[in-house]
């Protein structure tokens, strides 16, 4: 008999839980509820003794990127004094240790504890209490070490300084204000204004800069009274992912693998992160996105990478396996292995839900970017409006969103419309009872959920379709996992549909033309087309070009057209090797006679 084949028959398993401590001197320690039925001897004395694990339910948002801070308590009880003296040293020494929770259960088949699920890895005990004879341990998520403040060089001016003077003397204390090299020189905020320098000497407790730049990034260059407030500032322009890689990892002192660039940073051991799937994010969907961005007087790391840098490009913090890991909202990778959610693992009873709200829909708000710190104020701004929305749910506003270090409008435009799709109608969640051995996959990631008694999105019964986890969490008292799903704004679109294809209404320029009116809807910034000729049906100019922007029926391109005409030329999707992934996702593409694309991923087969 199988381990799920008895889970299906038994539907009453004893639930153990086991708790490790790594200690510097000892290594690990193993606490558990009952002693596992192989693959792990806990010491008989640490038998018996966790009586209960309590973890809230991870969850993402979808709106904002406010990240989960994990956390749990574990309740040991102190038979014998066993927990109490097991360190051989004061209790205290607990603090700040790393610990690692799992869940298994107790079968007639065995489960062994290689198959045990791990709960959380690498939390962090921060509290210690304990009534009567009983302990409890308050553990904290790696992502707890975030919330700090980072880019803290400050100062004030040890006297006037008047407009246009090119040596400052300011009070830091200590020598903590970065030097200029190269010929590269470094950035600092007085007051309001902005200001470059290339020469640094210290001299306790005072901070001498020269060969200053007054009045940079448009600042007014104007007097500042002795004792104003200083503010050493870093400038990065860089890759999204690089520049959040940058701040997660860097030290001050290089030493932190390849990303530690930064004067300042969280400092989290570069073996905590999940590099790889950053990357993997990177490569996908923001191959040549670049973000600017100044650091300075960071208070909360963690507030400003959820606006700044996740909330921005839809990203969300996860935890995947004990290591730091990322997830991306609302994106599809074609050709990717999802985890697959069936009645092979939901349980019959309680049977999953299904809800349909449109609390939480919007349809018309603005993004402001092109953030100019010296001045204070967003030099762009895009408005969104659903006009169909509109006229089914009534204008449905949201506050506008404000993101320093966008400065393209074809990324603007495509964050923007990416919203939009995902929040101009109701939305959609399943809630379902699964089985112990689904609860790996983090929130923010997509499963395959398919289930007869789901309404499907074309309409009728059986829902067989990509869908993010939102949230999930354990019954501690029946192995059982609940978890919640949500639907795409893609879920409705991947049918194999038809690919628009319009004619060239106007030429604007060599890289600007109009489609036909109400037509531009259809084209979103970074599809990748053709141009054909209507006369004989073949490309013209040859290349594939990128859409940058997409401005009502006006479209603007990468690169110019050599051959471009009103009216003689159409556009059409490039082929399936060369599109965006949404274009993949979204739209039916024909292979040839191996019915393999070039990524490895299989074309549908007619019958």
């Amino acid at each position: 008999m199988s381990f799920d084949t008895e889970v299906n028959a038994m539907r009453q398993l004893k639930v153990n839980l086991v708790f490790k401590i790594q200690d510097p001197d000892l290594g690990s320690i193993y606490f558990s509820k009952y002693q596992p039925q192989s693959g792990l001897v806990v010491d008989s004395d640490k038998v018996g003794l966790v009586t209960s694990f309590s973890v809230p339910a991870t969850q993402i948002d979808l709106l904002t990127a406010r990240s989960d801070v994990g956390s749990a308590t574990v309740a040991i009880v102190d038979v014998n004094n066993s927990f109490s003296l097991f360190l051989g040293k004061p209790l205290s020494s607990l603090i700040g240790l790393k610990c690692d929770m799992y869940v298994g259960l107790i079968t007639k088949q065995g489960m062994d504890f290689s198959d045990y699920l791990v709960e959380k890895q690498n939390y962090i005990i921060k509290i210690i209490s304990k009534t009567g004879d009983k302990y409890q341990l308050g553990l904290r998520s790696p992502v707890d070490r975030m919330i700090k403040s980072i880019y803290n060089f400050r100062g004030n001016l040890t006297a006037f300084v008047a407009a246009a003077a090119s040596t400052m003397t300011v009070d830091t204390g200590i020598d903590n204000w970065k030097a200029a090299s190269g010929g590269s020189p470094q950035r600092a905020k007085i007051g309001n204004e902005l200001i470059q320098y290339t020469s640094k000497s210290f001299s306790s407790p005072v901070t001498t800069i020269g060969g200053i730049s007054r009045g940079d990034e448009g600042s007014t260059d104007e007097d500042h009274k002795a004792g104003e407030e200083c503010w050493f500032v870093e400038k990065v322009i860089a890759n999204p992912i690089d520049i959040l890689l940058q701040l997660l990892t860097s030290t001050g002192t290089g030493t932190n693998g390849a990303y530690d660039v930064l004067f300042d940073g969280i400092s989290i051991p570069i073996a905590d992160i999940d590099v790889a799937k950053f990357l993997s994010i990177k490569g996908t969907f923001f191959p040549s996105d670049s973000f600017t961005l100044f650091f300075y007087d960071i208070q909360n790391a963690l507030k400003y990478i959820e606006v700044e840098l996740l909330q921005a490009n839809n990203l969300r913090l996860t935890e995947d396996e004990g290591l730091l890991s990322i997830a991306i909202l609302d994106q599809s990778v074609p050709g990717a292995i999802l985890p697959q959610v069936d009645t092979d693992v939901i349980t019959a009873k309680p049977a999953p839900s299904w809800r349909l709200s449109e609390q939480r829909l919007f349809n018309s708000f603005s993004i402001e970017y092109f953030y100019n710190e010296g001045t204070g104020t967003y030099a762009k701004t895009k408005q969104f409006d659903n006009v169909n929305s509109q006229a089914i749910h009534g204008v449905r506003t949201t506050s506008n969103f404000k993101f320093k270090g966008i400065v393209s409008d074809g990324v603007a435009q495509e964050r923007g419309q990416r919203l939009m799709d995902r929040f101009s109608s109701p939305q959609s969640e399943i809630s379902a009872t699964q089985f112990l051995k689904t609860y790996k996959t983090p929130p923010g990631e997509k499963v395959t959920f398919t289930h007869p008694d789901m309404p499907s999105p074309g309409g009728g019964l059986g829902l067989s379709h990509e869908l993010e986890l939102l949230r999930k969490s354990i019954n501690y008292a029946t192995g059982l996992v609940n978890a919640s799903y949500v639907f795409t704004s893609y879920i409705n679109l991947r049918r194999g549909l038809i690919a628009p294809s319009d004619v060239v209404a106007s030429v604007i320029s060599s890289s600007k033309i109009t489609v036909g009116a109400g037509r531009g809807v259809l084209y979103k910034v970074g599809y990748v087309l053709n141009l054909y000729s209507t006369a004989t049906c073949l490309v013209v100019d040859g290349g594939n070009n990128t859409i940058i922007d997409v401005t009502g029926d006006t479209l603007t391109f990468a690169n110019p057209f050599t051959s471009l005409f009103a009216t003689t030329r159409f556009l059409r999707f490039a082929d399936y090797d060369f599109v965006s992934d949404e274009q993949r996702a979204k739209y039916m593409f024909i292979v040839g006679g191996s019915g393999v694309f070039g990524d490895g991923s299989g074309g549908y087969k007619i019958f």
